[in-house]
């Protein structure tokens, strides 16, 4: 109860430590708080240290947080206070245009910078402290990274995150009560980026071993230190408990003090954070939302578990190794194969296809460092081919198994899959190949490339994640089946979710009788527009699931009924087909042909030119604009795609400028209609198909359950595009029928 306690950093600062190893470490590091009620201790820790001149330094989450009491404490105080609270739509990036914005911000009588928050701004502030020739002290908002007390400052700069060497803080202060208050998210980010020192110790001795790098193992001790007490404590950070937190961010700002007694980040980052530097920039590139660091790094530190756990399974051959590399040729190059990493122009394609316009940065550093140089890598090869043995033992007695690892996330609630964080494993394969390249420091991966086992390795790891990962398995399907004990309705997409085209699946009846049995019911509920109610209860009797009018929903329904609500009045010409004309016809709408105050697109199986250019000319003239459901497509049999009605929508937006307001799934109005008419709560409802963005969307931001199959439009592969997430993915009905 009281082991984590006992982190007693304050041993480590104010002094010279004389290490075993060597070296004289020390640290700027002048004050350290990190319990309930520092924030009330802020302003003494500023005075005491001498400085009477702030600037803070928030963005509008750490401002929230932390920043806005820690203001009002120096002013209540009378300390002199800038600020600057960068206003960003997106997440914060440590690029050029942040840093200009600091620039220009910086008070010219600032004696002390104060970062309020953790990773970027931290960063951010550290560079332009240092810029500045000012010393800077951090106030941790979230327990979520180990850069508190590091002298790196990682920015990203011409699209390459690049750690700059800076110094440290003055002091580290950090309040119990707010750390606990931290997006859960944050602080099991702080748990991966700390768990993520199992793989980088064992880098970095390894690099000792087998590349002559320097190690010190007073400060490896250190880390470890930090390491094992988080993991002891690591499911009461599920529980956002604020002694828990506080060991956390102990733990980290402890490893941050061994950062700054190495004199780099190497007892700190390895492979595992390769990894999510690869990931990190090619999310940047490819304009998504970023994943939170320590997040990355736990998928990272899983990868590279699963990595060197099948090392320690190798017997390389170090005879075939030597002879496929060959002997260097007069250009100083060596013969390879083709389609071989080891093949120097095949090597330069790959980093410009995977690092994209952050190549030329990459190809740079390896000009610079020659860290793929081969008479390099024959001397390496020639070390581990005498200590092998002791690689293997070392490996397999510094390292947990993936499981094991694994089991400690996921009781904390982080996440172990890269599925889970909307992580393609495509994108996990092209790390273990090329994510060695981001720095010059010997890890796993790049031993990997060593002998030759990188593109194996990399496909292993795929496979791990696709179908493997039996603790993650397991997790998966104990929390769906936690998530579907409140559900008491399922809302079942019809084309690509229970048939496709004429077809029936296989499992679907399966489905439908295990619904039953469970005291649960279903209803169908399909966006197509082109037929009505009649037409799919036809069809399903046809594949002889009968139903009831009750139990089918359509879109053309929902927004009929929205129609004699909110225009009872009011006149609509309609582009679509005569049975959705005959829902709105019947529900009472007044259909027609000129000078209509609405018009309604659907997916019109009819359409001809005079319907475009009529609903064009009434928009023109101002009429209200309804779409019936925003469907691109609409599959068919053979795998064939219809052009439906969100593509006919592209094609009127192309000629009048606008889009319709849409009625259907993704739109709250469905989920409304289908509450009235289940009787079921929102959060009793649970919304199952196969496409994202209407039958995943339309649960986003609700209480409302979605789950994808991957029977009809959607690969799993094409999940990570997404700016939001299915709560649930399986492969079919069929996976559910089992979890129900």
């Amino acid at each position: 109860m009281t082991e984590y306690r006992q982190i007693d950093i304050n041993q480590y600062i104010g002094k010279q430590i004389r290490c075993s190893c060597g070296r004289i470490h020390e640290t700027t590091v002048k004050c350290i708080d990190i319990a309930r009620g520092a924030t009330q201790r802020l302003a003494a820790h500023v005075r005491e240290l001498g400085y009477a001149k702030i600037f803070l330094v928030a963005d509008q989450n750490t401002w929230q947080a932390a920043g806005k009491a820690a203001a009002e404490e120096l002013e209540k105080a009378q300390v002199a206070c800038e600020k600057l609270v960068f206003q960003r739509e997106d997440d914060l990036v440590p690029d050029e245009i942040a840093v200009g914005e600091l620039e220009v911000a910086f008070p010219a009588d600032t004696d002390l910078v104060l970062a309020v928050g953790a990773g970027t701004i931290n960063d951010l502030c550290k560079f332009i402290s240092w810029k500045n020739h000012v010393d800077y002290m951090i106030f941790a908002s979230a327990p979520s990274m180990d850069g508190f007390t590091s002298t790196g400052a990682a920015l990203v700069l011409h699209h390459v995150k690049t750690t700059l060497e800076t110094h440290g803080p003055v002091a580290v202060i950090g309040d119990a009560e707010i750390l606990a208050k931290a997006p859960l998210e944050m602080i099991t980010a702080g748990l991966g980026d700390t768990l993520g020192k199992y793989t980088c110790l064992l880098d970095w001795k390894l690099a000792h071993r087998i590349n002559g790098e320097y190690y010190c193992g007073e400060i490896a001790r250190m880390v470890e230190e930090a390491l094992q007490r988080v993991q002891a404590l690591s499911a009461r950070l599920g529980q956002q408990d604020p002694e828990a937190a506080e060991a956390l961010t102990k733990a980290l700002v402890l490893t941050g003090l061994a950062m700054s007694f190495a004199g780099n980040s190497r007892p700190a980052s390895g492979c595992e954070h390769h990894l999510s530097h690869f990931w990190e920039m090619r999310y940047q590139m490819e304009g998504r939302k970023s994943i939170l660091h320590g997040i990355k790094v736990a998928i990272g530190l899983v990868t590279s578990l699963k990595l060197y756990q099948m090392l320690a399974e190798e017997e390389p051959d170090f005879e075939a190794l030597k002879q496929s590399a060959g002997a260097l040729q007069q250009d100083g190059t060596v013969r390879a194969g083709e389609d071989s990493l080891h093949d120097p122009a095949f090597w330069e394609r790959e980093i410009r296809r995977e690092y994209k316009e952050a190549a030329d940065g990459i190809l740079q550093l390896e000009q610079k460092t020659h860290k793929n140089d081969e008479a390099a890598r024959q001397k390496r090869l020639a070390v581990m081919e005498a200590a092998w043995p002791e690689i293997r033992q070392l490996i397999r007695e510094s390292l947990p198994a993936p499981e094991e690892a694994e089991k400690i996330l996921l009781t904390a609630g982080a996440p172990v899959n890269p599925e889970q964080i909307g992580l393609h494993t495509g994108l996990v394969e092209e790390a273990v190949r090329v994510a060695k390249e981001v720095r010059d420091r010997y890890t796993v991966l790049q031993i990997l490339w060593d002998l030759d086992l990188s593109e194996r390795f990399a496909k292993a790891a795929r496979e791990y994640f696709e179908e493997g990962q039996p603790v993650y398995r397991d997790h998966q399907k104990q929390q769906l089946r936690k998530q579907l004990e409140k559900t008491r309705c399922f809302v079942l997409d019809m084309d690509g979710t229970i048939y496709l085209g004429n077809e029936l699946f296989p499992f679907t009846r399966a489905f439908l009788e295990k619904v039953e049995e469970t005291g649960r019911q279903f209803v169908f509920f399909t966006n197509n527009s082109s037929k009505n109610k009649q037409d799919y209860l036809e069809k399903l009797e046809r594949m002889q699931i009968p139903t009831v009018p009750e139990k089918m929903y359509t879109s053309s329904e929902v927004i009929a009924e929205y129609l004699r609500a909110e225009h009872p009045d009011d006149t609509c010409y309609v582009v679509g087909t005569p049975s959705l004309e005959k829902v709105l016809r019947e529900s009472g709408c007044r259909l027609v042909q000129e000078d209509p105050d609405i018009v309604i697109l659907g997916f019109d199986t009819t359409l001809v030119y005079e319907k475009l250019d009529k609903a064009s000319r009434f928009l023109e003239q101002g009429a209200v604009y309804y779409g019936v459901h925003p469907d691109k497509v609409c599959p068919v049999e053979g795998k064939h795609m219809m052009p439906d009605c969100g593509a006919m929508a592209a094609l009127m937006e192309a000629t009048t400028g606008q889009l319709p307001r849409y009625f259907g799934k993704p739109a709250r109005e469905t989920l409304d209609y289908v509450i009235r008419h289940t009787g079921c709560r929102e959060d009793e409802i649970a919304f199952v198909g196969d496409r994202m963005y209407t039958d995943i969307a339309v649960a986003e931001g609700t209480k409302a359950l979605s789950i994808l199959v991957l029977t009809g439009e959607t690969k799993r592969e094409e999940l990570a595009e997404y700016p939001y997430a299915p709560d649930m993915t399986v492969e079919s009905l069929e996976t559910l029928t089992e979890l129900l």
